[in-house]
């Protein structure tokens, strides 16, 4: 018998701070056993095959931070790394992992908390199952600095916009857009939700479809994947050449 495949969450981070020490590690990791249960932490290391174990060598994990690492944990078929970055290009923190239903409070409060941690230029949740409807959606699979300096690709269901994008599009423009919710976090960074329910992306994919299309509208499509020279901020990266 064929075992059913669970619907996918992705959680993605660019943040241009140097977020290397391990006391950051530790906070992340802390994040991810209180609101996400653990998800995706099993077996870790800098390359294949991973052999050291989270639940038993949390502080290995983040001395090793400091330097690239990946995880993954078989039970929900879930992964993730942090790739540190340069003085071009963000540090990119990403995982994934499969759940039966979602929990949309609580990766709110997971995304919100640790984009303040990291200070993130730019991050978002992405629910969906088998596959993204989009090769825009596609991105939110796998977001990295390249593409932000190229362009947004879309609308997350639910996302975080860092001083760069503040600046450039503006908190009341983020806030007359058309999002469910709006809220900052810091000065500098602000909170957006595109739908009360990231089921809707599932389940509802036309109405989520059009308010992706109206938000970005609002907000202005040059700023997006598929524009001529589309319009980015002037990203600014505190790492040390590598």
């Amino acid at each position: 018998m064929l075992e059913k495949m669970m619907p996918t969450v992705v959680f993605s981070f660019l943040t241009p701070a140097n977020i290397r020490s391990s006391e950051i590690a530790k906070s992340f990791f802390e994040s991810v056993n209180t609101d996400l249960n653990g998800a995706s932490l099993g077996k870790y290391g800098e390359v294949e095959p991973l052999s050291r174990d989270f639940a038993n060598d949390l502080d290995g994990a983040c001395k090793l931070w400091e330097q690239n690492l990946f995880w993954s944990e078989t039970q929900r078929k879930g992964s993730g790394a942090v790739l540190h970055g340069t003085s071009r290009r963000h540090t990119n923190l990403s995982f994934y992992f499969d759940t039966p239903a979602p929990d949309g409070p609580a990766w709110i409060k997971f995304l919100t908390s640790v984009s303040h941690l990291l200070a993130v230029d730019y991050s978002s949740v992405h629910f969906f199952d088998k596959k993204s409807r989009t090769e825009e959606d596609e991105v939110l699979e796998g977001i990295t600095s390249h593409d932000i300096q190229e362009s947004l690709p879309t609308i997350a269901w639910a996302g975080c916009f860092g001083k760069p994008y503040v600046e450039l599009i503006g908190k009341d423009d983020f806030e007359s857009s058309g999002f469910v919710v709006v809220e900052p976090i810091t000065e500098s960074l602000i909170f957006c939700q595109l739908t009360s329910d990231p089921l809707d992306y599932i389940d509802n994919y036309e109405t989520f479809r059009s308010r992706q299309d109206s938000v970005k509208s609002i907000l202005g499509k040059d700023y997006f994947l598929g524009a001529p020279n589309a319009t980015v901020p002037d990203f600014q990266f505190e790492h040390e050449v590598a």
